[in-house]
C-alpha cells in the first residue's frame, strides 16, 4: 500500500489514487514520446538513442524536455 502508515481514511484514499493517477499518466506519456521518437525518420539513430537515454535516466524531465522540443512535429506526425 502506498500511504497506509496511518490507518484507512479517505485522505489516504484520495493520496493513493492521486498517486495511481499520475504513474498512469506519466506512463502514457512515455509510451507517446517513445512511439513518436521511432516513429521519426528525420533524425539519426544517434539522436534516438540520445533521447531514449535521457528518457531513462531523467524519467520526468526527460518526457517533458521532448514533448517541448519536439511538440510541432508531433502533432503532424
Amino acid at each position: 500500500m502506498f500511504f497506509f502508515a496511518e490507518g484507512f481514511t479517505f485522505r489516504n484514499f484520495v493520496a493513493d489514487v492521486f498517486a495511481v493517477f499520475l504513474f498512469v499518466l506519466w506512463f502514457w506519456l512515455l509510451i507517446i514520446v517513445i512511439s513518436d521518437l521511432f516513429r521519426r525518420h528525420d533524425i539519426s539513430g544517434w539522436v534516438k538513442a540520445i533521447w531514449v537515454i535521457a528518457l531513462i535516466v531523467f524519467p520526468y524531465l526527460g518526457i517533458f524536455a521532448y514533448l517541448i522540443t519536439q511538440s510541432r512535429g508531433m502533432a503532424e506526425r
